[in-house]
């Protein structure tokens, strides 16, 4: 069975004219760098979690990739089986 999401009403796809025009240049008082961007965004700083994808299998690390890009804030969970991200993947 597959089941696919086809919209996200509020979180369209970054395509076109939505597209990101890229990063600021060049260094101003105040101005956070990529690091400090990246370590607020992982503690959820100035904002909540929108959805939280319970289990770090392919298919959770995938939805919760895809979330991201559309903007949606979503932090996966290992499930209780799981001590790590693909520790719940079956050996190969």
């Amino acid at each position: 069975m597959l089941t696919a999401l086809e919209e996200l009403k509020g979180h369209e796809r970054a395509a076109g004219a939505n597209r990101p025009r890229g990063t600021l240049h060049g260094e101003s008082r105040g101005q956070a760098n990529w690091l400090d961007e990246c370590q607020a965004a992982r503690e959820f700083a100035d904002s909540d979690p929108t959805v939280l994808v319970v289990g770090a299998g392919q298919g959770e690390l995938a939805l919760s990739a895809r979330l991201g890009q559309l903007g949606v804030a979503a932090p996966t969970a290992p499930s209780a089986n799981c001590t790590r991200a693909t520790s719940c993947w079956p050996p190969g």
